[in-house]
């Protein structure tokens, strides 16, 4: 038996910029959405977010990445990781129930592979040294987070990557610490 999609005279594509596919005869009332080159239809990646037991909400099909804080971006960041993360294990387990993805397609589905790559860089450093755990604390906050003016050294209305990496840089702080230079003397 043919498909309605095969069978049908004109099959409409349609790509666009966030490289989403849309598939649907003509006429036709069947679709099928395949998302971040993944092959993967909505259905199908909500049943792996659940699968996973990440929120669907941070999904790119459900909430594009247009006005992101940096909590979204932390968000987003620690679920993709987490699924390539849960994935692998699961895989070397053969227990992985999905479409087995490459780690950029798994992480596409959460934010596109350069902000992936950027936010890797921001967020990194932060995760991995146990000095900053009141950083990470507050930003895996939901709602009610540590005093930001004791997190990051001064009160701003809204904090942003760059304020992230120079607080990295200032190692811990927005204020550039004064670090004393002493001279160096002859010694004989």
């Amino acid at each position: 038996m043919i498909s309605a999609i095969t069978a049908s005279s004109s099959v409409t594509q349609a790509a666009s910029t966030s490289r989403s596919v849309s598939l649907a005869a003509s006429g036709s009332s069947a679709k099928k959405s395949v998302v971040n080159n993944s092959g993967m239809s909505h259905d199908e990646i909500r049943e792996m977010f659940d699968f996973l037991e990440i929120d669907i909400e941070l999904a790119r099909i459900i909430t594009p990445p247009a006005d992101l804080t940096i909590f979204d971006y932390f968000a987003r960041w620690n679920a993709a990781n987490r699924a390539c993360s849960i994935q692998q294990t699961q895989v070397n387990a053969g227990t992985w129930a999905f479409k087995k993805l490459n780690r950029n397609i798994m992480v596409d589905h959460f934010i596109a592979k350069s902000t992936f790559h950027r936010l890797t860089a921001a967020f990194g450093p932060i995760v991995k040294n146990p000095a900053y755990s009141n950083m990470v604390n507050w930003l895996d906050s939901v709602g009610t987070h540590p005093d930001s003016i004791v997190v990051w050294g001064v009160e701003e209305d809204v904090y942003t990557l760059e304020h992230l990496a120079t607080w990295v840089k200032y190692e811990g702080s927005l204020v550039k610490k004064n670090k004393s230079h002493k001279k160096k003397g002859n010694t004989k």
